[in-house]
């Protein structure tokens, strides 16, 4: 996971200037991009905010046709972000495996800045209670 992450890193840094690597980064930014274009957010600023949340700490985990940010904000707390260029369901099925990596890193509490449907709905297919956060600077907390 880790060297998805840096590699991601090195890859948006290249994406931002024109170039762009081969692999299956260009996967994680093909995703990331079009999650920006979708929502109207320019990918120029998206992309810079990704890249300064990957050098505090953010990992860019692959998945079907998402990637799930993850940074670890203590002992099974984690604030995550759900990227993804395909349909509702394909992001339900990505997000039974992002949950099922999730638990196995003994993660049992997460975070977003940001309350988007579809990953509430996936969330809640698989056990996750979405609740109100308890932390302002975060916009929604789901447990399981």
């Amino acid at each position: 996971m880790d060297s998805q992450g840096i590699g991601a890193l090195g890859d948006l840094q290249a994406q931002m200037g024109g170039g762009q690597l081969p692999g299956q980064n260009t996967a994680v930014n093909k995703v990331i991009m079009h999650y920006f274009q979708n929502r109207g957010i320019p990918t120029d600023k998206g992309l810079a905010a990704v890249q300064k949340e990957l050098s505090e700490g953010l990992k860019l985990i692959p998945h079907g046709q998402s990637v799930m940010g993850l940074k670890m904000l203590g002992q099974g707390v984690a604030k995550v972000h759900f990227f993804t260029m395909g349909t509702e369901q394909q992001l339900d099925a990505d997000i039974q495996f992002f949950a099922t990596q999730l638990q196995q890193m003994g993660i049992r509490t997460i975070y977003d800045t940001e309350l988007d449907p579809m990953s509430a709905k996936g969330l809640q297919m698989v056990g996750y209670q979405i609740q109100q956060s308890d932390q302002k600077q975060f916009k929604f907390k789901a447990s399981i």
